[in-house]
C-alpha cells in the first residue's frame, strides 16, 4: 500500500518537465518581445523628442524674426512718419518759394518795364534831338547817328513794343544812308575858309612876286651853301632880274587895268556873294546857293591871278562846295516817328 503514490508519481513527471520548458521559452520570448518593443518605444521618444526639439527651436527661429519684423515696421514706420514729416515741411517751403518766386518775378517785370519804359524816353528824346540837329544843320549826320546809337540799345529790351520801334528804325536808316543831302556844316565851313583868304589873293593887276605854297618869293635857282661868293652874288643877281620881269596871260583886259582902289570893291563884292552863299545854304535855297558860288569862281578865273596857289586853293574848295549842294529835301522818318508814338501809348496804357 505504500509503493502504490511513488509508482502513481513516476509517470507524470516527464509531463511536468515539458510543461516548465515551454513556460521558460514563452516566458523568453516574452522577455524579448518586451525588450523590443521597449527599444522600439526609445527609439520612437527619441524621435517624437528631436523632433520636438527642432520645432521648438523653429518655433523661436520664427519668434526672433517675428520680433525683428515688429522692430523693423516700428522703424519703418517711425521713417515713415518722419519722412511724411518732411515731406510736408518741404511742401510748406515749396509753397513759400513759389510766392516768393511770384513776388520775385513781379519785381523783375516791373524792373523791366520800368527799363523799357526809360529806354523808349532816352529814345524818344536822342531821336527828336537829332532830328532837330538835322533840321538846324541841313545835314543827315545827326539824325543818323541818333538812330543808329538807338536801335543797338532797342537789341536788348524786351517789351514786344519795342521790337516794332527797332524794325522801324532799320528802315529809315537804310533810307537815311540812300539820301543825298548837302552837308551844311561842311559846306560853310569851306566858305568860311575862303571868305578868310580873300583878302591874301592877288588880283591881276597887283603886281607882286608870285608867291609859293611856303610863302617865299620864286627864286630861279638854289645855290648850296658852300657855293664860291662869285656864284652866290650872280645867283642873288639873276633872281633880281628875273624878279623885274613877269610873264602871264590876262583873259580880260579890264582886270589888268583895274585901278588900286577898285581892287578893295571887288574884295568885298567877293565877300558878299560867299556870304550869300552861305545864307542861301543855310535856308535850304540850294540853287541860290549854287549859282552865287559860280559867279565866285568866275570872279576868280577872270580877276585874280589863276596861277597864285592861294587861288588855286580857294577854287578847289569852292568847286567841292559847288558840287556836293543838293537840291533834295531833308528826309522825313514818319516810320520811327509812328513806331514811337504807338510805343509810347502802349506803356501808358501798360502802366494804367
Amino acid at each position: 500500500m505504500t509503493a502504490t503514490p511513488a509508482a502513481t508519481a513516476a509517470p507524470n513527471s516527464p509531463r511536468q518537465a515539458g510543461m516548465s520548458a515551454l513556460a521558460r521559452v514563452v516566458l523568453v520570448l516574452a522577455l524579448l518581445l518586451a525588450l523590443a518593443a521597449a527599444a522600439a518605444a526609445g527609439v520612437a521618444w527619441r524621435q517624437v523628442y528631436l523632433l520636438q526639439k527642432q520645432v521648438a527651436k523653429q518655433v523661436a527661429d520664427v519668434g526672433l524674426q517675428s520680433r525683428d519684423t515688429g522692430t523693423l515696421a516700428r522703424l519703418a514706420s517711425e521713417q515713415s512718419r518722419e519722412a511724411s514729416a518732411k515731406v510736408a515741411l518741404l511742401d510748406a517751403r515749396v509753397v513759400q518759394l513759389d510766392a516768393q518766386r511770384a513776388q520775385v518775378e513781379s519785381v523783375l517785370q516791373g524792373l523791366s518795364r520800368a527799363k523799357d519804359d526809360n529806354l523808349l524816353v532816352d529814345v524818344d528824346s536822342v531821336v527828336q534831338m537829332g532830328l532837330q540837329q538835322t533840321q538846324l544843320t541841313g545835314s543827315v549826320q545827326p539824325l543818323l547817328a541818333a538812330l543808329v546809337s538807338s536801335e543797338k540799345r532797342l537789341e536788348h529790351a524786351t517789351q514786344p513794343r519795342l521790337v516794332a520801334l527797332q524794325l522801324a528804325m532799320a528802315q529809315d536808316i537804310e533810307q537815311l544812308r540812300k539820301t543825298s543831302v548837302s552837308d551844311v556844316a561842311m559846306l560853310a565851313t569851306r566858305i568860311d575858309n575862303v571868305l578868310r583868304q580873300i583878302d591874301s589873293l592877288p588880283l591881276q593887276s597887283d603886281m607882286v612876286p608870285l608867291p609859293t605854297a611856303s610863302g617865299k618869293a620864286h627864286v630861279a635857282k638854289r645855290l648850296p651853301a658852300d657855293a664860291p661868293w662869285w656864284q652866290q652874288w650872280w645867283g642873288s643877281v639873276s633872281d633880281t632880274a628875273l624878279g623885274l620881269v613877269r610873264v602871264r596871260s590876262i583873259a580880260s583886259r579890264d582886270a589888268a587895268l583895274l585901278p588900286p582902289d577898285q581892287g578893295f570893291l571887288v574884295r568885298e563884292n567877293l565877300k558878299l556873294r560867299l556870304l550869300n552863299a552861305r545864307m542861301a545854304l543855310m535856308s535850304r535855297q540850294s540853287d541860290l546857293a549854287r549859282g552865287d558860288v559860280e559867279q565866285v569862281l568866275q570872279q576868280l578865273q577872270g580877276q585874280f591871278q589863276a596861277d597864285s596857289p592861294l587861288v588855286e586853293s580857294a577854287r578847289k574848295q569852292l568847286q567841292e562846295v559847288h558840287s556836293n549842294i543838293h537840291s533834295a529835301e531833308l528826309p522825313q522818318i514818319r516810320g520811327t516817328l509812328e513806331a514811337l508814338s504807338a510805343a509810347n501809348a502802349a506803356a501808358s496804357v501798360a502802366g494804367n
